[in-house]
């Protein structure tokens, strides 16, 4: 679910009506551009609340302020937020407070991935959902070499890996957008079953990729710098997602 509230917000307060409840601050976007989207199309900055108690909490009563002299800023509307439930605030100044969405992570860093480091070329089916890869081995993300950053090192000089990662959602009719987050060295294509959704320094998109085809122009990965990663809007692609 997600939840406009008002401007800017660089500093944030929770002003709670409970002292029993553990709902806390789970992450602050400022200068958003590209996280986030609402439903006017806008890049609102915005505040994550987490429910972190075995509880159901009603948000009722409850205020979300950036001046510690005003706690009670803004209110909260009856939001039953449900055990490890995540909201999403934005801060947009439109002081909307329907439930028309919120964000869920479903590949996280750290995630396990099929993978598999290429010595000759790979089938063209690698990316299509029913193709096999039982016989690739398993790994966490990130995969690479020589930034002492990677779960999964591979050895030095590696040009390619090939990586696939299957995951499950609930329900896709009330899915509205989807967003791409990834860190890399020097390029990368990806695929929603089957359909390119975002491919950066690797040719022209839709054509075809080789296991030996070098990325260019550099591009150093970001995270392991304190930065955040690149951040790509699929969300043209929803219809990709399948029973």
């Amino acid at each position: 679910m997600s939840v406009r509230a008002f401007g800017l917000l660089m500093v944030v307060f929770v002003f709670l009506n409970t002292t029993n409840s553990q709902v806390l601050i789970n992450e602050i976007q400022s200068s958003n551009v590209v996280t986030a989207k609402d439903e006017f199309n806008e890049y609102p900055d915005w505040i994550e609340l987490i429910n972190n108690s075995g509880n159901t909490v009603n948000l009722g009563g409850w205020y979300l302020s950036d001046e510690k002299d005003s706690l009670d800023k803004w209110s909260f509307p009856a939001i039953q937020l449900l055990p490890s439930q995540h909201l999403l605030v934005f801060a947009s100044g439109k002081d909307l407070k329907q439930l028309p969405a919120y964000w869920h992570t479903i590949i996280d860093a750290g995630s396990e991935w099929k993978y598999v480091v290429p010595t000759d070329t790979v089938s063209a089916n690698w990316k299509s959902v029913n193709y096999s890869d039982a016989y690739w081995p398993s790994g966490t993300s990130g995969f690479g070499y020589a930034d002492d950053d990677d779960s999964t090192p591979v050895s030095y000089g590696t040009i390619s890996i090939y990586t696939r990662k299957k995951f499950s959602l609930s329900s896709l009719g009330n899915i509205t957008s989807i967003f791409l987050h990834v860190d890399y060295d020097d390029g990368f294509v990806a695929y929603l079953n089957g359909a390119e959704v975002a491919r950066v320094n690797l040719g022209t998109a839709g054509t075809a990729v080789t296991y030996n085809q070098l990325a260019s122009p550099d591009h150093e990965a970001l995270m392991y710098q304190g930065q955040q990663p690149s951040v790509f809007d699929i969300s043209a692609f929803i219809g990709q997602l399948v029973v």
